[in-house]
């Protein structure tokens, strides 16, 4: 999980109590036993794979780069899950906020690399999980050359929403 995740979560107060006995400390970005407390939220709040149960967490708001391995090699926690075919199962929507991200930061623009490629990846998620997942797109920004390239890397499948 990222720490963005792992600080949401911190706010409800009977996983409050719980991380904060947690090896006598509460948890937060500069403690050593954060690595505990992210697998702690991860199988008690998105997914048990020991166990095969999901948590209690019904939507997870999530970097795109959890989502896919990073160019050094890395699996991110999200990424392992999200090849799980149990997993999958329980993944019934994505809303993609700031969509046109997928053509300003996710693709080569101008002769330069994508500034963050796994925006222009999206595509590749959708492709691994079921057909019965909902993808929603959310930007104020679509303009008509930008659109083109979120149609064409995501959308226009079964199963699509676009909101301009």
């Amino acid at each position: 999980m990222t720490l963005t995740l792992a600080m949401e979560y911190e706010r409800s107060s009977s996983m409050k109590i719980h991380l904060e006995t947690t090896n006598g400390g509460r948890c937060g970005m500069f403690f050593p036993w954060l690595q505990q407390c992210t697998q702690f939220l991860q199988q008690t709040n998105v997914y048990d794979s020991k166990k095969q149960v999901p948590g209690e967490a019904r939507h997870l708001i999530v970097t795109v780069e959890q989502l896919f391995r990073s160019r050094e090699g890395h699996f991110p926690r999200l990424y392992v899950l999200l090849h799980d075919q149990r997993f999958q199962k329980l993944v019934l929507r994505f809303n993609v906020d700031e969509a046109h991200h997928i053509h300003t930061a996710g693709v080569p623009l101008y002769g330069l690399d994508a500034f963050r490629p796994a925006w222009g990846k999206l595509g590749e998620l959708k492709a691994l999980l079921s057909t019965k997942v909902r993808w929603h797109c959310f930007s104020a920004t679509f303009a008509p050359h930008i659109l083109k390239t979120v149609e064409a890397r995501l959308l226009r499948r079964a199963n699509t929403t676009i909101f301009d």
